[in-house]
């Protein structure tokens, strides 16, 4: 999102969310592997955020802030 507030003043913000789970299967089939404490479903969740603000008080200062 990208919202100019009025000519000195503007706002950013984003965020993203990303999923992407993995099957990651036994070195060996049957009764032989054992199970390993790795192997099966492994689950890979990320969130990301950022967020800007830009305003023009005055002439001579300006303000930024950024929090990601």
């Amino acid at each position: 999102m990208d919202f100019n507030l009025n000519e000195k003043n503007q706002v950013f913000y984003r965020f993203s969310l990303v999923d992407d789970p993995q099957f990651i299967p036994g070195i060996f089939k049957g009764v032989a592997d054992g199970g390993g404490f790795q192997q099966g479903t492994q689950t890979a969740n990320a969130q990301q955020s950022a967020t800007w603000l830009y305003a023009h008080v005055l002439p001579t200062l300006i303000t930024y802030f950024v929090a990601a």
